[in-house]
């Protein structure tokens, strides 16, 4: 007499726990073995019920509560369709009452399954589940503990097979509640599953760069698990303001509407909860940053007690330029936009406080323009304030009172001669 084995578990509309497994073969050489490896998916249905890798980069495999409506699966990703010649094999360390099992579904609906080598069948371990109606429903003498090479020649000499539609296994009612399986020695059409714990690597998209107003291309965010693990959900921090990420597609949209820069850390997690990040840099512009627009003023910007104005040593357009001072002269490389967002420009470039800086002695430069907090002026009431929050009282200034050629800064605010800014 066979063990009590309860039908599989119908699907429904449930959501299905599974091991993924990749289609192939093992190649063999004279010299070595030449792996391929099962891509593995876990998921699980109901109340209590989970599948998780553990360190080992083994699949666990949890029934939950009832256990007679919850279930965990480990189902093979991209399924051959032609059934293993050679019998799929595992072994748990928690078989009991017919679970966990291998099932092999076919395109009529019938069903091989097959059990662990610690079930107590001694290599008996198939039998034919038949659909509930069709040609294997009505057959006598369907295979029960039997060989995997029986009960498959039963099914395809009968006709009523077809093509494998899905492949995994399955831990559901036929155990307790709260019972938890640990799946090793998986073997699928002679392949195995991956070896080592599973990892989660998420693609790196680069530093990106938008302006205020203006939508940002779709940025897709790519995450992949070693053990062929479908990604379950994404999520993101340090976006910027407008933006957002799609949990189920890892897709990034929106609109900004803050210019600044951020750091930006995406987290992906896989069916089996393990996880993955990558950090980028995400800048977003002011609008009108090095376009020219918003312009409220254009013109020189002098030190007017000293006869020297602000100018850009090479007239340069290229980032990192030095801004210095020198007698005024009328030339295009003394020429400024001060624009109504907080920049100053020159050649599309912005007068910027280098590396972020925010204390007095830091040095001024041009550079492109970011509407960033390092680029923000405030050109009112004879002094040109730097307006970065994480900055106190701090000007623009002309170092030590030099003469032409000397490399501007910005020092904190004491009222001295060379910190007095005017306009034509």
């Amino acid at each position: 007499m066979h063990r009590i084995r309860k039908p599989l578990v119908a699907v429904g509309a449930a959501t299905t726990l599974a091991i993924g497994l990749a289609a192939g073969s093992l190649a063999l050489s004279s010299s070595a073995q030449a792996a391929s490896y099962l891509g593995v998916t876990l998921t699980a249905s109901g109340s209590g019920a989970s599948a998780t890798w553990d360190s080992a980069g083994d699949p666990v495999l949890t029934v939950g509560t009832p256990s007679s409506t919850t279930y965990a699966k480990a189902q093979i990703n991209s399924v051959p369709t032609a059934a293993p010649t050679s019998e799929p094999s595992f072994d748990t360390n928690a078989y009991s009452a017919g679970s966990p099992r291998w099932v092999i579904q076919f395109a009529d609906g019938d069903s091989l399954f097959g059990y662990p080598a610690n079930s107590g069948l001694e290599g008996n371990n198939w039998e034919v589940v038949p659909a509930a109606s069709g040609a294997c429903a009505a057959l006598t003498d369907k295979p029960q503990d039997d060989t995997y090479t029986h009960a498959l020649a039963f099914i395809q000499n009968a006709g009523c097979g077809g093509n494998v539609t899905a492949a995994y296994i399955i831990a559901d009612g036929d155990q307790a509640a709260g019972t938890s399986d640990t799946i090793t020695n998986i073997s699928y059409d002679d392949e195995t599953l991956a070896p080592g714990a599973d990892v989660v690597t998420v693609a790196n998209p680069g530093a990106q760069t938008s302006t205020v107003g203006t939508a940002i291309a779709t940025l897709q965010i790519a995450a992949t698990s070693s053990k062929g693990d479908a990604i379950a959900y994404y999520s993101a921090t340090g976006l910027p303001a407008g933006l957002s990420i799609s949990s189920t597609t890892g897709a990034i949209t929106g609109t900004p509407t803050t210019a600044g820069s951020s750091t930006v850390t995406v987290t992906a997690v896989d069916n089996g909860s393990t996880k993955g990040t990558v950090s980028f840099t995400w800048t977003v512009n002011a609008t009108g940053s090095g376009s020219g627009s918003a312009t409220p003023y254009t013109g020189n910007l002098r030190l007017v007690k000293m006869g020297y104005c602000l100018d850009d040593q090479y007239n340069s357009s290229t980032p990192g330029a030095v801004v210095q001072i020198w007698r005024c002269n009328g030339l295009s490389n003394q020429v400024w936009q001060v624009n109504s967002n907080g920049t100053i420009e020159h050649n599309g470039l912005c007068l910027d406080a280098k590396h972020s800086g925010i204390t007095a002695g830091t040095k001024v430069q041009l550079w492109t323009c970011t509407g960033a907090a390092n680029q923000r002026w405030d050109t009112s009431g004879w002094r040109i304030h730097y307006d970065n929050p994480a900055a106190s009282n701090e000007v623009l200034d002309d170092t030590a009172f030099g003469g032409s050629g000397t490399q501007q800064e910005i020092y904190t605010d004491n009222g001295g001669v060379n910190q007095v800014w005017g306009t034509n």
